[in-house]
């Protein structure tokens, strides 16, 4: 009974720290970061525990529209934490949300100066999935370039906020990148 009291316990703790990764606080999203990575680091989250903590997010990942800066940074904060509990499929349906950016006229469910800044955020996703992210090499750099052309008239002429994540994903995989260019 006590065991089973205990497993209850441990459970609603940690769904009550992923709901946290959503705060708009940072300080409560580093309290549950640091909670989270410690279950982590001393055994692995039960699958149906990790699966409903997840869905709420997870279900954001449907359409390009419900993708804000604020589901984006509690996607990047689980990505930190949960790399391995991830496919890399999540990188496949990321590639074909970020394809709609290359057309701004699409992006109605922002507000403009966000609407590159949050394309650069899915970007950043990439150097935050697993290994075999690096599939992803080609059709990156290239649909970055499309970017870079589909907003350029909204970005600065020496500044974009495209490069820093690509190259952020280009240094986890120096040999493929130097083969690629």
């Amino acid at each position: 009974m006590i065991r089973q009291e205990n497993t209850q316990l441990r459970n609603k703790i940690i769904e009550v720290f992923f709901q946290y990764l959503a705060s708009s606080n940072e300080k409560v999203v580093e309290i549950a970061k640091n909670g989270l990575a410690t279950f982590i680091a001393n055994q692995r989250l039960p699958k149906d525990l990790l699966q409903v903590s997840l869905r709420p997010i997870l279900s954001n990942l449907g359409s390009y529209q419900k993708l804000t800066l604020p589901v984006l940074q509690t996607l990047a904060h689980l990505l930190e934490l949960c790399t391995s509990y991830f496919s890399v499929k999540l990188g496949e349906q990321l590639l074909q949300h970020l394809r709609n950016w290359t057309v701004p006229s699409k992006i109605t469910h922002l507000q403009s100066p966000l609407q590159p800044i949050v394309a650069a955020h899915i970007l950043k996703l990439f150097s935050l999935l697993p290994p075999d992210a690096k599939k992803f090499l080609d059709a990156l750099v290239n649909l970055t370039i499309e970017l870079e052309r589909a907003w350029e008239p909204f970005l600065s002429e020496f500044s974009s906020p495209f490069r820093k994540p690509l190259a952020d994903f280009l240094n986890l995989y120096p040999a493929e990148t130097i083969q690629f260019f």
